[in-house]
């Protein structure tokens, strides 16, 4: 039975004889109030027509987005950050090539249905994801993870119980993160094209939320380039509407990606316009919140 203020449980006994508590190892609300700390918080699901006008904005607010991310500690500064701004790298255990440089002349004459060496390394992910044991965080800019490739900076992010491994720390870590955060990006950016929400730059732009520039604008297209910027803020800029401020992003693609990337990704998608218009959408804010991270890793 319950006790009556509810904070312990009682068993009872046989005639009449007075409840005793639980011990508090088997007392299942004192093992709930015990450990209820270290339990995930569940997201809060809500229904979007139960949402404010002022939250179905902040929804839709990139930076709002970025900030709302948990934070973690860079293992380099120590400085507790978003993880939106850290760059994420997981330890892993990879079968090595067939043929290693430090292989021996018993090694060469292995069977060939002999399995590869397992070899502990890091792996870039530019989004969170998997166990959280197993990945680490650092500044999320290519000066730091640069940094951690010159010597044996890098094992600063190997945890203490697991320095007794042989880590490898790949000297390509800074482009392959990179070709992670642009193929990550360009995926999203796909998603938003194949969902419909590219408009014409003729449309109304407190409906823009993010604007893409593909090639280099003739006078003729900058002429009127400049005329919309008036409707289309670039990055940077804003414009207010009673107590809110309005800002659209504009992004050039070439700049945040290789030019085959770009002339792949709009050929791929039918892209004939020098300037691609999305209209404001979660998955357009999911978009701006991979390119605002691709952005700052390559400045």
């Amino acid at each position: 039975m319950v006790g009556d203020n509810g904070m312990r449980t009682y068993r009872l006994r046989k005639y009449g004889n007075k409840p005793l508590p639980l011990p508090e190892i088997m007392d299942p609300i004192y093992l709930e109030a015990r450990h209820k700390f270290k339990q995930p918080k569940a997201d809060a699901v809500r229904d979007e027509d139960e949402l404010t006008p002022f939250q179905r904005k902040l929804a839709l607010n990139p930076h709002a987005r970025a900030l709302a991310t948990s934070h973690r500690q860079c293992r380099l500064t120590q400085v507790r950050l978003p993880n939106h701004f850290l760059a994420i790298v997981k330890m892993a255990a990879e079968e090595g090539r067939l043929l290693e440089d430090e292989d021996t002349a018993e090694d060469l004459e292995r069977p060939k249905d002999t399995p590869n060496k397992t070899r502990s390394c890091f792996v870039p992910l530019p989004r969170r994801g998997g166990t959280e044991s197993k990945i680490t965080f650092v500044l999320g800019t290519r000066e730091v993870v640069e940094h951690l490739g010159k010597k044996t900076n890098w094992k600063v992010l190997v945890p203490e119980d697991r320095r007794d491994r042989q880590w490898e720390w790949d000297k390509d870590m800074p482009n392959l993160y990179l070709r992670e955060l642009r193929d990550m990006t360009l995926r999203q950016l796909g998603v938003c094209l194949k969902s419909g929400l590219s408009q014409g730059t003729m449309t109304n732009p407190d409906n823009a939320g993010c604007i893409l520039l593909t090639s280099e604008r003739d006078q003729s297209s900058q002429d009127l380039f400049e005329a919309l910027s008036e409707d289309f803020p670039t990055e940077g800029q804003s414009h207010t509407i009673g107590n809110a401020q309005l800002q659209s992003y504009e992004y050039d693609l070439r700049n945040l990606f290789s030019p085959e990337q770009v002339v792949s990704f709009m050929s791929e998608h039918d892209i004939k316009d020098e300037k691609i218009v999305l209209s404001e959408h979660r998955e357009t804010t999911r978009a701006i919140v991979y390119l605002e991270k691709l952005q700052d890793y390559i400045r």
